[in-house]
């Protein structure tokens, strides 16, 4: 398959569900006394926003220099597509309810699968790449996912714990991309 077709439904799919993360917000009357609570929601909104983003941006580099995509690899793309789709869900949970333990370990779950499926997208497409930056940023989207993973059992120790997780995961991407290290 060229993969112009790839890139063609993975950003239509991230779109859509980019739209339906946004049209979840729910904002109670405006007033002051509300913003703490509507702040707090934007804010987990916006990070499931930029773990979004960070996919695509990652997916978009890996592809980039293809001309064809297997089929093999097409059925993984949509696996992690499947998964990025319940993002709106978890994030709409996540933020009603910050404090229930069930939400950070859907939330953690979802974000586990994402990072599963992008990894092996990723070992596929650069498979045939040598040199050590493929290698670290394979070892990176691995990393990425043990601590995805971790944020599970910690949400039994404290859900600020997994949500620090949460939060961690993109910093390190932005740290990280100084660098020149991608996952």
């Amino acid at each position: 398959m060229k993969k112009e077709r790839l890139d063609a439904i993975t950003d239509g799919i991230l779109a859509i569900i980019s739209t339906l993360m946004l049209m979840e917000i729910k904002i109670p009357e405006l007033s002051l006394d509300h913003l703490p609570g509507i702040l707090y929601q934007v804010l987990i909104y916006a990070l499931s926003f930029v773990t979004v983003v960070i996919i695509w941006l990652n997916h978009h580099r890996i592809t980039l220099h293809k001309e064809n995509i297997d089929i093999n690899s097409v059925w993984i793309n949509f696996g992690l597509l499947f998964m990025i789709s319940f993002i709106p869900t978890a994030t709409a949970h996540l933020s009603e309810s910050f404090s229930d333990r069930s939400n950070h370990i859907f939330y953690g779950i979802i974000t586990t699968l994402i990072v599963f499926f992008y990894a092996v997208f990723q070992q596929r497409i650069t498979r045939s790449e040598k040199g050590k930056g493929v290698r670290i940023d394979k070892k990176m989207s691995w990393s990425v996912m043990v601590l995805y993973f971790l944020s599970i059992p910690m949400s039994y120790l404290s859900v600020y714990i997994s949500g620090g997780i949460f939060l961690f995961v993109p910093v390190l991407y932005f740290i990280q991309t100084k660098k020149g290290v991608n996952f």
